[in-house]
């Protein structure tokens, strides 16, 4: 499966436009999280579409160095693979 990882506005609006990526993800903090969504829902996006963003992206565990950070992003595609949720 194809997947966006996003770390700029413009692309994130282009890409839930086009609607074709099972996994969406966005590099940042929670507080980045919710000014996405936000603003998102400001363009008129739907609330159901907007919670499938994976923001910040990777599973939370380890030190934030860059191996364990690396590790942690394809730790969260397997499993939403795994459990079918991409």
């Amino acid at each position: 499966h194809p997947n966006a990882i996003l770390t700029r506005f413009a692309t994130l609006e282009e890409v839930f436009k086009n609607g074709q990526f099972p996994y969406v993800g966005a590099i940042g903090s929670e507080s980045k999280a919710r000014t996405l969504k936000q603003d998102l829902l400001k363009l008129g996006f739907e609330a159901q579409l907007i919670e499938t963003l994976n923001c910040p992206i990777g599973e939370s565990f380890g030190n934030n160095t860059p191996a364990e950070i690396a590790i942690s992003i394809v730790s969260q595609f397997i499993n939403k693979r795994d459990c079918k949720n991409i």
